[in-house]
């Protein structure tokens, strides 16, 4: 008799501790899912280009689109100039958009700056190629980047119509979708 109470027993606690073990799993399994998103949520914000960081990126497509225009139209001496004239500028979004990448990329910033920076400059390649009149046009491109004033870089690149061809998703966008979802 007391086998068959003891058997009884035996199976309503292994009965519980089975639902205690599903428990256990759904519960970890609800963990999972919630760090799962949260990384990908901080992977995904860490992916996208800030506000802030926008005028790094968008000098530096115009130092490309200029270096480009240097070598396919012989304005080396312009371009030269356009170095001289805002050098230090130049460096500080060059140290602005490493921090970007290596923000973006971590380990791999170096390494995703520099295919960044190559695919800018095959595209500004592309761009002369493309353009029955591509030196004429550089006319006015180089005289509007001397004619602007010393500490005003990033404004003048951010209203050339290739500033935003950079394909970095940005943050700003990212907020948006998720502030309609």
């Amino acid at each position: 008799a007391y086998s068959g109470q003891i058997r009884a027993i035996v199976g309503r606690v292994q009965g519980i501790m089975m639902k205690a073990d599903r428990r256990k799993r759904t519960v970890s399994a609800a963990i999972a899912v919630v760090a799962t998103l949260a990384i990908t949520g901080e992977a995904m914000a860490a992916a996208c280009l800030k506000p802030s960081e926008s005028a790094a990126v968008s000098a530096r497509l115009f130092q490309t689109e200029l270096m480009v225009a240097a070598l396919t139209c012989k304005r080396r001496g312009d371009y030269n100039t356009f170095i001289r004239q805002f050098g230090s500028e130049l460096a500080s979004h060059g140290k602005q958009l490493k921090a970007t990448f290596n923000r973006m990329y971590g380990a791999n910033g170096t390494t995703q700056l520099n295919r960044f920076v190559t695919r800018l400059a095959n595209e500004a390649s592309l761009r002369s190629l493309q353009s029955t009149d591509y030196c004429g046009t550089t006319d006015a491109l180089f005289a509007g980047a001397l004619a602007v004033k010393s500490g005003k870089l990033s404004k003048v690149a951010a209203t050339q119509t290739f500033s935003t061809d950079h394909g970095l998703p940005s943050c700003a966008v990212e907020e948006r979708v998720a502030q309609i979802k």
